[in-house]
């Protein structure tokens, strides 16, 4: 049986990785890329679908493990009757993907963006050399973690529309331009055509940033993203004068924003809702005064806020939208944190940043989901999504202690 998600540590070398359990097997290795097919699969089945373990005679568990300094230098070790034993495994990381597994349940018991082409074609996802189809399937032959089944490899969600996608996209081509990094010709072109296909097509309903894989909704967060694409081109036109027909884009960003206003709030419960006309609520709602579209001191805002905490919340960490099924999606919970603190309310949104670095492993792995009552990880990991969102939260909180944890300490 493999062992429990949030006992693994990463180690990897930029094209693939590798997840090392704290009994010294490596039960996950695709070779020689991240989307390669696995050697090492005992993750999803046993030892029998492929493991590597070095381990002192007496087994068991190592005692501590720790990264040496910022690297993924990666130092296991066991105290046992005869000294101490060590094993060193070494793997400098840098390219990201969403996660380096698969599969991985959800539930108790069971991206990386391109924007080259035509803006049409964009997709939520592709393949880690870019590669454009990336068809999915299932795995027949591995049973699924602790029987988990079925085992999928691939996304069918790359074909989906997501509206998001085209904001995000369009707001981290300003942040890039903000720093200085890009700031090309090529580059505001790109920005341009982006626009011009959103102009286009920012009333169509989507599958949202959570892929959802049923009829196609009107998603308030997607509006806001689409939203955020325009008014990032209105403020760079205003402060650098590039060209740009910016009184068009200023009267789509006005119309987005008024009929998100209209049709995705919810006046009686004084609450942005999931899509339009709907009463669901959903965690990226949250994300409505970060992304710039009403200030943290609106109204509006704070309800919001403090419908998503009291609607979504399973023991004080939040659901990404009501499903009985999953776990608290951990990023969601990281946004509360920025949420709480931007609203004011500084005290609560310290103790939760808290309790929810005390969820990561003792190397400091945070997994997708997580169960509220047990602090069990569930889902993919170490996941990129609740990664970032740690590191976004502790920026907004002065005096966050995110250091690492000692060594050995478990949940």
């Amino acid at each position: 049986m493999p062992s429990a998600i949030e006992d693994y540590a990463l180690i990897g070398d930029l094209h693939t990785a590798a997840l090392a359990g704290r009994d010294g097997s490596i039960d996950w290795l695709c070779l020689p890329r991240f989307d390669a097919p696995a050697c090492f699969a005992a993750l999803l089945g046993d030892e029998r679908h492929g493991r590597w373990r070095i381990v002192p005679a007496a087994h068991g568990a190592a005692t501590r493990r720790s990264y040496a300094g910022d690297s993924l230098v990666l130092h296991t070790e066991w105290d046992t009757a005869e000294g101490t034993v060590r094993a060193l495994t070494y793997a400098p990381t840098g390219g990201i993907v969403a996660a380096a597994t698969t599969s991985l349940p959800e539930e108790p018991g069971g991206r990386l963006r391109a924007i080259a082409g035509d803006p049409a074609d964009l997709q939520t996802m592709y393949g880690r050399d870019g590669t454009r189809r990336i068809p999915e399937s299932t795995v027949d032959w591995l049973p699924g973690y602790r029987g988990g089944s079925p085992v999928r490899i691939g996304n069918a969600a790359a074909r989906q529309r997501q509206l998001d996608v085209w904001g995000e996209v369009l707001d981290g081509l300003h942040v890039t331009r903000e720093s200085g990094i890009v700031a090309t010709d090529t580059a505001w072109d790109r920005r341009r055509d982006l626009l011009e296909h959103l102009e286009g097509h920012w009333r169509e309903p989507d599958s949202s940033l959570w892929e959802v894989r049923g009829e196609e909704q009107q998603y308030v967060h997607s509006k806001v993203m689409a939203w955020a694409g325009f008014d990032r081109a209105v403020r760079t036109v205003q402060r650098l004068g590039l060209p740009g027909p910016v009184d068009a884009w200023r009267r789509t960003r006005a119309a987005i924003h008024a009929e998100v206003c209209e049709r995705g709030f919810d006046s009686e419960r004084n609450t942005f809702t999931q899509c339009y006309g709907s009463a669901r609520l959903d965690a990226a709602l949250q994300l409505i005064p970060r992304i710039g579209f009403l200030p943290y001191d609106d109204p509006r805002v704070i309800g919001t806020i403090d419908a998503v905490q009291r609607e979504l919340s399973r023991d004080g960490l939040l659901m990404r939208y009501r499903d009985g099924r999953e776990g608290a999606f951990v990023a969601c919970s990281f946004w509360l944190v920025e949420a709480l603190n931007g609203i004011g309310r500084d005290q609560e949104a310290h103790e939760l940043l808290e309790r929810l670095l005390a969820l990561r492993n003792d190397v400091g792995m945070l997994a997708e989901e997580c169960d509220p009552a047990s602090g069990r990880h569930l889902g993919n990991t170490p996941q990129a999504f609740s990664l970032v969102g740690l590191v976004n939260a502790a920026r907004c909180l002065p005096g966050a202690r995110t250091g690492r944890r000692p060594p050995g300490r478990r949940r």
